[in-house]
């Protein structure tokens, strides 16, 4: 007989009336009076019932992080942007993570990079960019190994359309940075190889500058 891991969740929801001066004001003092269990939950308040097997990652469903109870808001394992539940970590209210894994000792998802925030605009943001940034290496990487004719039509497209670039310089950076090389690089910008290296040995010279 195997052994499965199955999560049994329970929804609850109960609406309070709360006399206050604002609405954040009243839903302050509801969260006091909760926080104190003067407002506690009970089998009437129940409006749910969710079984599912555990590990599951999806916005339909709540899991667990480091950062306690969370939800998706949107992305997949690879790349998402979570809404953090636990209302000590204000700080970390918005986490975009990437490289999701799900620990089945643990019960928690964990990732390798990280970026938080403390509101949603600058998360999506965020997001968003990363998103752009993840669509572009993945559509560069299927088609690395396709004839040099081939790539000029397509990246060439990429430049104009995709990159949305003012200049060549910084769409030839970030095409270095996705792995072609130097020859491929002047053929598809029609620059000549001298120009390619002047433009990556800038980048080059920022890099040292930063450091």
């Amino acid at each position: 007989m195997k052994q499965f891991n199955i999560v049994v969740e329970e929804i609850s929801r109960r609406v309070v009336k709360e006399k206050a001066e604002n609405l954040l004001d009243a839903i302050d003092a509801v969260e006091t009076k909760y926080d104190e269990q003067d407002i506690v939950l009970d089998y009437e308040d129940l409006v749910n019932t969710d079984i599912r097997e555990n590990g599951e990652f999806s916005t339909e469903n709540t899991f667990y992080t480091y950062y306690g109870k969370s939800v998706l808001i949107e992305g997949d394992k690879e790349l998402a942007l979570i809404k953090t539940m636990n209302k000590y970590m204000k700080d970390y209210d918005y986490v975009v993570a990437k490289g999701l894994t799900y620990n089945q000792e643990s019960d928690m998802f964990n990732w390798k990079e990280e970026k938080h925030f403390t509101n949603i605009i600058n998360a999506l943001e965020y997001f968003n960019e990363q998103q752009e940034n993840k669509i572009e290496k993945d559509y560069i990487e299927k088609t690395k190994d396709l004839p040099i004719y081939k790539k000029i039509q397509i990246y060439d497209m990429l430049l104009d359309d995709v990159f949305e670039l003012n200049n060549y310089t910084e769409a030839v950076k970030r095409l270095h940075n996705y792995g072609l090389t130097n020859e491929e690089l002047a053929v598809i910008t029609s620059c000549e190889p001298e120009e390619i290296e002047n433009m990556l040995s800038d980048e080059d010279e920022e890099e040292q500058d930063m450091e």
